[in-house]
């Protein structure tokens, strides 16, 4: 017999600001650290924390212009949201966010940028197959 973690209903979110950014890229980083897509992206323990941080800063800072960041005041855990049909970056959307998303990823080694692309390309053909309304 399988055993359920009960569902925590209580805690409280609250929007990244300046004073909770940090702690927010923390839980993104952590949250991340091990998932089996970056691990194939950048093998390295320590250069996947080093070299993905960045990347994870710039998400929240595009999410809090363009759509939500959230946390819990505790730094412990955080989420983006895009709204649908507002996922495609536009040239004005980068420009206003200060490149940060595309340079996390210049920043990325050549191999390591090759496998996220192969794999993004692999995972946006499989959505577009397998759902077909927006969501």
């Amino acid at each position: 017999m399988a055993m359920r973690t009960p569902v925590r209903t209580d805690v409280q979110v609250v929007n990244v600001d300046k004073t909770l950014r940090q702690r927010a890229v923390d839980s993104v980083t952590r949250a991340f650290l091990n998932d089996p897509m970056w691990r194939l992206v950048v093998p390295d323990r320590k250069a996947r924390d080093r070299l993905l941080r960045p990347m994870w800063r710039a998400l929240i800072d595009f999410s809090r212009v363009y759509g939500r960041a959230l946390t819990t005041p505790d730094g412990l855990g955080a989420a983006c949201w895009i709204a649908p049909g507002r996922t495609h970056t536009t040239i004005g959307q980068i420009v206003r966010t200060g490149f940060k998303l595309p340079l996390a990823m210049v920043r990325l080694p050549k191999d390591a940028r090759d496998r996220f692309f192969r794999m993004m390309r692999f995972i946006d053909g499989q959505h577009r197959e397998l759902v077909r309304e927006p969501h």
